[in-house]
């Protein structure tokens, strides 16, 4: 589910939401005071800043800072572009909107380009059964020894899969990581690496210790927030 968060009741903006959004399963929420959305949908922000300066500015610290969220979307509709250009940067805002709505389905478009390249679950097929496992909950990935079979460990379960580590990677995203011939780790389930011993501690305790070493790097890499 895609969900607009708006602080304006511009039925243009609905009608353009509207038009742009045919093919997506969506939903859309005005309120005059936006309230921060804590469930799990892709969520598309389009802030009023013209309403009120200092409320928008808490809206996106609020958002970015507070619930450290940095995978919604956020799109600022202004009659004054100049006076927030200072803030693009800082709290990743994909499109700016003039008072007439230009440029609204560009910033539309780029942000379900965006759904679209994050796959928010794992689906495959296992002896007759389908699967769609949500990528957040995923613990890591072990394949088993004498098997082609991999186990996926989540929070509360553990499921099968007829699919090798490499072909399983390459239908996740960039929080997996292949840290062994063995392992595909959720490197934002990780409690703590310990560099010196080469061990990733899990929050269901699981300790991972096959960490082969052209990817100690990547983890640390992680943590450090850099590419």
């Amino acid at each position: 589910m895609i969900e607009f968060i708006l602080n304006t009741k511009d039925n243009n903006i609905k009608e353009i939401i509207n038009n742009t959004m045919i093919m997506y399963d969506y939903n859309y929420i005005i309120k005059n005071n936006i309230n921060i959305i804590k469930n799990e949908s892709y969520k598309i922000y389009i802030i009023d800043y013209d309403i009120n300066n200092h409320q928008s500015i808490n809206i996106l610290k609020q958002i970015r800072y507070i619930e450290n969220d940095w995978k919604s979307m956020i799109i600022i509709k202004t009659n004054n572009i100049t006076k927030i250009l200072s803030i693009i940067s800082e709290y990743m805002i994909i499109q700016i909107v003039d008072k007439n709505n230009k440029k609204l389905k560009e910033g539309i478009i780029k942000s379900i380009n965006n759904y679209d390249q994050h796959p928010n679950t794992l689906k495959y097929k296992y002896k007759g059964t389908y699967y769609n496992i949500n990528l957040k909950d995923i613990l890591y990935i072990e394949k088993e020894i004498d098997n082609k079979r991999c186990i996926i460990y989540t929070k509360k379960n553990s499921y099968k899969i007829l699919i090798s580590l490499n072909k399983i990677l390459e239908k996740l995203d960039k929080r997996f990581i292949k840290c062994s011939r063995s392992y595909i780790v959720n490197l934002e389930q990780m409690i703590s690496y310990n560099k010196k011993n080469n061990i990733i501690a899990l929050k269901n305790n699981k300790q991972i210790t096959e960490i082969s070493r052209s990817k100690k790097q990547n983890i640390i890499n992680y943590y450090r927030n850099v590419e």
